[in-house]
C-alpha cells in the first residue's frame, strides 16, 4: 500500500510539472505543432485528458469499457486519431481545464482502488501500480513533446526511475509488437539518475547491458529521441537491438524519431 501511495504522489507531482510546462508554452502557442507531427500542443493535452477518462471508465465500469474497446477495434481508424479529431478545436483554457479535471478524478479513483485489483485496458489487463506508472510515463513523454516544442530541456527528476523500470519490464511487449522473439539471454540496465543515483534493472549476471543516462534511456524508450542521438552504450548486439525497438507505451510500434539532422 505504501509503495502505491508513493507512486500516486509521483504521478501527482509529474502532473504539476506538466502543467508548469503548459504555463511556459502559454495559451497563444497551443496551435504550435510538436515534434510528434501532426499533433499540436492542444492535441497533446487533449490526448492525455481523453485517456485519463478512458482509464477511469475502465476502473469504474470494466464491462462497459471492454465493450467499447471491442467496438473501437472494428473501426478503420485508431482511437488515438479519433480522439484527436474529436477535440482538436478545443480552446486552450478549455482543454487545460479538461485535463486538470480528468487527472484529478483519475487520481481520486486510483486512490480508491484495491492495490491488488486488475484493471482492464487496451490490451492485457494491468495491476493498479502498472496503470499508475503508465499514466506517469505518458505524462512525462508528452511533457517532452512540449519542452521540445519551446526548446527547453526535458524534465529530469527521480520520477524517471518509474519510466526506466517500465522500459525494462516492457521488453517482451516491445519484441512481440515487432514480431520478434525475446532473446534468451537477459538484459540489464545500468543507469545514472538525474541526481547521480545508480539504478540497475535486470539480472545481475546478465552480459547484455545498456549503460548510460536514465534520461536518455527514457527518451529512447518513449521514442522521443533516436538512440543515435544519445551516449547510451550497449555491450552486446542483443542490447543494441533492443534499443532500436524499445517501446514503453502500449499500442502498435511507433515510428520513433529520426536522428537529429535527418529530415
Amino acid at each position: 500500500m505504501a509503495v502505491l501511495q508513493e507512486l500516486l504522489q509521483d504521478l501527482e507531482d509529474e502532473t504539476e510539472a506538466f502543467l508548469g510546462l503548459l504555463e511556459q508554452v502559454g495559451p497563444t502557442r497551443f496551435s504550435l505543432v510538436t515534434p510528434a507531427v501532426p499533433w499540436t500542443v492542444t492535441d497533446t493535452v487533449a490526448h492525455l485528458a481523453f485517456f485519463d477518462d478512458q482509464q477511469r471508465f475502465a476502473i469504474l465500469d470494466p464491462t462497459g469499457f471492454e465493450n467499447s474497446v471491442e467496438q473501437a477495434m472494428l473501426l478503420d481508424r485508431s482511437l488515438v486519431d479519433i480522439a484527436r479529431d474529436t477535440y482538436v478545436d478545443e480552446a486552450p483554457d478549455e482543454v487545460v481545464e479538461w485535463f486538470e479535471t480528468s487527472r484529478a478524478d483519475l487520481l481520486k479513483t486510483f486512490h480508491e482502488c484495491h492495490p491488488g485489483a486488475r484493471l482492464s485496458w487496451f490490451g492485457p489487463s494491468m495491476g493498479v501500480a502498472s496503470a499508475v506508472t503508465a499514466r506517469l510515463m505518458e505524462t512525462w513523454a508528452h511533457g517532452v513533446d512540449l519542452s521540445d516544442t519551446i526548446d527547453v530541456a526535458p524534465i529530469a527528476s527521480p520520477r524517471l526511475r518509474h519510466v526506466a523500470l517500465l522500459a525494462h519490464r516492457a521488453m517482451p511487449f516491445a519484441y512481440g509488437a515487432h514480431g520478434l522473439q525475446l532473446p534468451l539471454d537477459p538484459l540489464r540496465f545500468e543507469l545514472t539518475g538525474p541526481n547521480g543515483e545508480r539504478w540497475s534493472f535486470g539480472d545481475d549476471d546478465a552480459t547484455s547491458i545498456v549503460l548510460g543516462s536514465a534520461l536518455e534511456l527514457c527518451l529512447v524508450a518513449t521514442q522521443r529521441r533516436h538512440v543515435a542521438d544519445t551516449s547510451l552504450v550497449a555491450t552486446t548486439e542483443e542490447a543494441a537491438d533492443y534499443l532500436s525497438i524499445a517501446q514503453a507505451f502500449a499500442g502498435a510500434p511507433g515510428e520513433g524519431r529520426q536522428p537529429r539532422g535527418v529530415k
